[in-house]
C-alpha cells in the first residue's frame, strides 16, 4: 500500500472539514434530506486558496451525489476568509446533473460569522450571482428555517 495515497493527504493543509446527514421533518408528514458540511481553518487570499476552493467544490458535489441532497447547509463560520472568487465553486458545482431523492432542489444555504459575513455576502450574493445564494445567514438554526419554510411551500 506504500504507493497509495491517504485520503487524509487530500485535505488541504489549514483547513478542517465535517458533514452531518440530516432528515428534517416537513409540515405534510414527509421528510428532506439534508447535509451540514462544516469548514473551519484559514483560507489564503486570491489564487493561493484556489486549491481550497476546489477541494470543497468536489466535496459538495460528493455530499449531493452520495445523500440525494434536497439542500446542503455550508457552514463557513469557523472559516478566515477575506477574498479568493474559488470559494464561490462550492455553491455552484458545474458537474452536477443528478437530483435529490424528491426531485426537489432547495439550493445551497450558507452560515458565516459576524467576522466573515460582509466577505461572503460580496462573493456570494454580489460577485457570484448565478450561485443563487441571496443571504449569509449567521447560525445553523436561521438556515434550517428558511430550509424548512422553502420545502413547505413546494
Amino acid at each position: 500500500m506504500n504507493d497509495f495515497f491517504s485520503i487524509q493527504d487530500l485535505i488541504p493543509k489549514g483547513i478542517d472539514c465535517g458533514f452531518r446527514p440530516e432528515e428534517l421533518q416537513i409540515s405534510d408528514g414527509s421528510s428532506i434530506s439534508i447535509c451540514v458540511l462544516k469548514v473551519s481553518g484559514h483560507y489564503p487570499k486570491g489564487s493561493a486558496g484556489a486549491f481550497i476552493g476546489e477541494y470543497l467544490s468536489g466535496l459538495s458535489v460528493f455530499l449531493r451525489e452520495i445523500y440525494r441532497l434536497d439542500a446542503l447547509v455550508i457552514d463557513l463560520s469557523g472559516l478566515d476568509y477575506k477574498w479568493g472568487n474559488n470559494l464561490l465553486r462550492v455553491a455552484a458545482p458545474e458537474t452536477l446533473q443528478t437530483h435529490s431523492a424528491h426531485n426537489t432542489w432547495l439550493g445551497y444555504f450558507i452560515i458565516g460569522s459576524d467576522t466573515n459575513k460582509n466577505a461572503l455576502h460580496s462573493l456570494f450574493c454580489d460577485f457570484g450571482k448565478s450561485s443563487e445564494i441571496r443571504e449569509i445567514f449567521l447560525s445553523r438554526q436561521t438556515a434550517i428555517n428558511q430550509i424548512l419554510n422553502e420545502a413547505n411551500r413546494m
